[in-house]
């Protein structure tokens, strides 16, 4: 007899659709399979899991890069991995309106500086109703960004200990680094920059761009072309 474990996800208001997936496999197989499970499923408790309650984590993981010289080898190499740095914090919504986002409206990960010296699968955090939220086993070089917010909400700042890093690379894996806890804010003071632009003589210019950037080199731009 075969057996089809199903999941499915999406069920909330704020996705307009309902994905179904799952396996098939011999019922014997899914015996085996969950003999092999069920002490570490014992050890955290775990009743049920669901792909979802991953999606926040990446694991254990080590990288540097090694040059190679016409091909020659490399040995006598020591690879250190690490369980990575745990993100904690709150996304604190500051609406001029008094109305509050869905949740599942806004995730959040810790995105490389480095995509080649990271894994492959990159731990992304939904807020929970009262806006928690956590990102765990994360390693190297990163920028804690906003991936996603709701419709007429921009993002304000990111807070660690105090300190606004947003847009900045922060370093984590780091040994005795533990828990980090950061704030999150979003507003719904979107913020609007109008002008012209013009020639030398004071004429309209259609052919140009204007762009807008952060202070920090990396951060993404904006641009806009003028009109007349």
């Amino acid at each position: 007899m075969l057996v089809c474990y199903l999941d499915d996800s999406g069920k909330d208001k704020a996705n307009p659709i309902t994905t179904v997936a799952g396996f098939v496999a011999d019922e014997t197989d899914w015996e085996r399979f969950e003999s092999l499970v069920e002490p570490h499923f014992a050890n955290a408790s775990v009743k049920v899991l669901h792909a979802m309650d991953m999606h926040h984590t990446e694991g254990e993981f080590g990288a540097f890069p090694v040059i190679v010289t016409n091909g020659a080898d490399v040995s006598g190499m020591t690879l250190r991995t690490s369980l990575g740095t745990t993100i904690t914090g709150r996304v604190l919504y500051e609406s001029t309106t008094g109305e509050m986002p869905s949740p599942a409206a806004t995730s959040l990960s810790a995105v490389p500086a480095d995509f080649d010296l990271a894994p492959p699968g990159l731990a992304v955090a939904e807020p929970d109703a009262d806006g928690a939220f956590q990102l765990r086993g994360i390693t190297g070089l990163r920028r804690l960004q906003a991936t996603k917010v709701p419709k007429g909400w921009m993002l304000t700042s990111i807070v660690m200990n105090g300190h606004d890093v947003t847009d900045e690379l922060l370093d984590f894996g780091q040994p005795n680094q533990g828990e980090v806890s950061v704030d999150v804010v979003l507003s719904t003071r979107v913020n609007e920059l109008a002008g012209r632009v013009l020639d030398e003589r004071g004429r309209g210019v259609v052919d140009a761009r204007v762009v807008s950037a952060a202070s920090s080199a990396s951060a993404e731009r904006l641009t806009k072309s003028p009109k007349r």
